[in-house]
């Protein structure tokens, strides 16, 4: 086996241990919340943590499009734009941190929560200071994003896929104990807080012993390169926006449209079925730094390769996936909800049918992401989770869920053909496909 597979078989790793931690933290938590506050109270936490996602367009996606600038320049060997990229995408997340806490004290202070999102268990004043403290958890993982694109142009992606991974593991921990110790909303928020400061802290210590360039600080930051970065940065906060207006547009919308029992019963389905997606994420976070780093080396063939392989077996196991849904979903959400939740194979089957297409097309993806260069494809997905959540709003009828599962799913088709037009007609594809019993 060579060291570039070993090194991508490390990475899946490690950020397969990290979709662990993230499925834990999204379904095992769920029985606790529902055990100690009861379906209302729960429905009414998602709804205005939900809420808070708005705020994470602050981070720009600038410390993505720095991650990849810099492992580009590590591959390259160009160590002082290594420090520059790294330096700024620092600079930028502190900055960035500081104006989300403001923006969501000014919210906490003007909102008439309670009328905004219906809330009967939770007073304006405590959703203010949730909103609040809950702000104060985003705006530290915008710093930790760069911790984690530093340890990528550090060639040391699965040291940063684990420091991730265990920084949300010990946040389910803390969630749970509060839970079992009774803690309201208020108290839990507030202890999350304080938590994910001292991970944060924890992260960057930790990859200061690691770094093979020394401490990343704002010492080099640089206002060309952020202008630099800006655009492609942008491109990257395309994606998280299109998540955030497909999946909390769509909690929003179901509140809007039904009730709180509903708006549980619809995220626990969209929660277990999205776990698929989650295939896409480890494949493409796992390649994408050592993509990055060929490209930037000159080895266009060979990072080609390396993404048709990994394209392959995330779709492999995305349509497994959609079998395990289709003959265990309907079990699986009766018992991880107590048996006040029940929903239909055939529903679940539709639902989960967006995020096996979503694999599809997003590892292969990975060629534009690595190069800085997929502001077309992040823009048409943006764009069109916009319109599907508008025509869903426009055109809603008597069956909310079922509408909701087939405007994801539009969403993933238009894009997977968009890319699938551009990917195929590409030359370098055509080459690498020829060459592909060459081993990397």
């Amino acid at each position: 086996m060579s060291i570039l597979s070993k090194k991508i078989g490390r990475n899946l790793m490690g950020y397969g241990y990290s979709q662990i931690v993230t499925i834990v933290a999204q379904i095992v938590v769920v029985p606790f919340f529902l055990a100690a506050w009861g379906v209302q109270q729960y429905g009414e936490w998602l709804v205005v943590t939900g809420a808070l996602m708005l705020l994470s367009m602050m981070d720009l996606g600038v410390a993505q499009a720095s991650a990849t600038r810099a492992t580009l320049a590590a591959g390259a060997g160009d160590l002082k734009s290594v420090r520059v990229a790294l330096d700024t995408a620092m600079a930028f997340s502190l900055a960035a941190a500081g104006v989300v806490v403001i923006i969501a004290y000014l919210f906490s202070l003007i909102l008439p929560w309670s009328e905004i999102f219906r809330l009967s268990s939770i007073s304006t004043t405590q959703a203010g200071i949730i909103f609040l403290a809950m702000s104060g958890c985003l705006a530290s993982g915008f710093i930790v994003g760069t911790v984690a694109a530093w340890l990528k142009a550090a060639d040391n992606t699965v040291l940063s896929a684990f420091l991730i991974a265990h920084r949300r593991a010990i946040d389910v921990v803390v969630t749970t104990i509060s839970l079992l110790l009774a803690a309201s909303p208020l108290q839990l928020a507030i202890t999350l807080l304080l938590t994910s400061i001292f991970t944060m802290l924890a992260c960057y210590i930790w990859a200061t012993r690691y770094s093979t360039f020394g401490r990343v600080t704002v010492r080099y930051a640089c206002w060309s390169e952020f202008c630099t970065i800006l655009h492609p940065a942008l491109a990257y906060m395309a994606y998280p926006v299109a998540q955030t207006v497909t999946l909390q547009g769509g909690v929003q919308m179901m509140n809007y449209l039904t009730d709180a029992a509903t708006v549980v019963a619809f995220t626990m389905a969209r929660t277990m079925v999205r776990l698929i997606m989650q295939v896409g994420m480890v494949f493409s976070n796992s390649i994408r730094p050592e993509v990055s780093r060929l490209l930037g080396g000159g080895h266009e063939t060979q990072a080609i390769k390396v993404i048709i392989r990994a394209s392959a077996l995330a779709a492999t196991l995305a349509i497994t996936g959609l079998l395990g849904v289709a003959i265990m979903g309907p079990w699986i959400i009766n018992a991880w909800s107590s048996g006040e939740v029940s929903l239909s194979a055939s529903f679940l089957s539709l639902l989960a049918l967006h995020a096996v297409v979503n694999v599809l097309w997003y590892v292969p993806s990975v060629y534009m992401f690595s190069m800085n260069r997929h502001t077309q494809i992040a823009w048409t997905y943006m764009l069109t989770s916009i319109l599907g959540l508008l025509v869903w709003w426009l055109f809603f009828g008597k069956k909310p869920m079922l509408e909701a599962a087939l405007a994801m799913l539009i969403v993933e088709l238009l894009t997977a053909a968009y890319l699938m037009r551009t990917w195929l007609s590409a030359e370098i594809v055509r080459k690498a496909r020829r060459e592909d019993n060459v081993s990397y």
